[in-house]
């Protein structure tokens, strides 16, 4: 009797142990008996792998180029469902001041995106779900991102009907960088619009350049690209030039030099600025580097912008010549406008 007792103790503790270790068969995770839903990830995102897309606007004074703003994100399961499920999401603009504080960073929130897709369904017995999250801004609504700078979406996992949503990866990001540009990449004379402006009677012009004189200055100015300014004392002067005028600029013209002697110096960088009372500036952006000894270079704008006065930052490349520092010649300037 003893004995039998015995077996059937053995036997209970068995059983026991057998009945746990099925039990534990069903945890993706020791100690959570919940299939997860999480976004995977797609990227790294604050050096971290994470669910991320990033795109780039381009803000111009005749619209918005660059990328379409569309992210899609799927949905997985940490194990095949029992059942369909419907997983929904929100856009959680809250999210971004702690971000910021937690990583340092200077994200800024915007209203305009939304949620094309709020809903997807993980089917029974997949892992994934079989479309995707999906997050726009739709190009009307770029205006709405006011100042340049970066941007962050959240979209966090808010529910689902079957399972249980992760609290450590239920958030997916949209970065969307906003820039400002006025000058158009990649262009040349046939995409100038307006005219060049003929009557300079009235321009004058100034540079920090000291050895340049008032004769040879106008020379940048008088329609004739075999003469110009040559530059010699300071390695990066500025140049003003004053229309008494305002024009609607869309795009610049500038000419250096060549000579049988040998190369003359180059242009390696030119910034512009635009403003209409000489006080405030607009910084229209730089043609870097600038074209080879002896060639036209244009800078086109996006769209007109007003201007009287035109102040231009001159970097010079290394240059040859026998006569060094003289060969620095900034032979012609146009301003086309509106």
């Amino acid at each position: 009797m003893k004995i039998n007792t015995y077996i059937l103790g053995l036997l209970a503790v068995a059983g026991l142990f057998s009945f746990q270790s099925c039990d534990d068969e069903s945890y993706d995770v020791v100690g959570n008996p919940d299939n997860l839903i999480y976004f995977p990830p797609k990227g790294q995102f604050n050096n971290t792998s994470a669910a991320v897309e990033t795109f780039t606007v381009v803000s111009t004074p005749v619209g918005y180029f660059g990328d379409e703003v569309y992210a899609k994100f799927g949905v997985s399961a940490t194990r095949p469902m029992d059942g369909s499920a419907t997983v929904t999401a929100v856009i959680d603009n809250g999210l971004v001041e702690a971000f910021n504080t937690e990583n340092g960073t200077e994200y800024k929130t915007t209203s305009v995106a939304v949620l094309q897709r709020a809903s997807v369904s993980v089917g029974n017995g997949s892992y994934l779900s079989s479309d995707s999250i999906e997050v726009v801004i739709p190009e009307e609504k770029y205006s709405g991102m006011a100042e340049k700078g970066a941007y962050l979406i959240p979209v966090r996992l808010e529910s689902t009907t079957k399972g249980k949503v992760t609290v450590t990866k239920n958030l997916a990001y949209v970065v969307v960088n906003l820039e400002e540009r006025l000058i158009k990449e990649d262009a040349g004379s046939d995409d100038i619009k307006g005219a060049k402006v003929s009557d300079r009677s009235a321009w004058t012009a100034t540079t920090t350049d000291s050895s340049v004189d008032a004769n040879s200055i106008a020379r940048i100015f008088d329609g004739n690209t075999g003469s110009g300014a040559s530059f010699s004392n300071e390695e990066n002067p500025t140049f003003t030039l004053d229309m008494n005028a305002t024009n609607n600029v869309t795009a610049l013209y500038f000419k250096n030099s060549s000579s049988s002697w040998g190369s003359y110096y180059n242009f390696s960088r030119i910034g512009v600025e635009l403003s209409t009372d000489g006080n405030n500036w607009t910084d229209v952006g730089a043609a870097a580097p600038v074209v080879e000894n002896n060639t036209d270079q244009y800078i086109i704008l996006y769209g007109a912008v007003p201007a009287r006065y035109v102040r231009l930052s001159l970097q010079w490349s290394n240059g040859s010549g026998s006569w060094g520092g003289y060969y620095r010649t900034f032979n012609e300037l146009d301003v086309y406008a509106e």
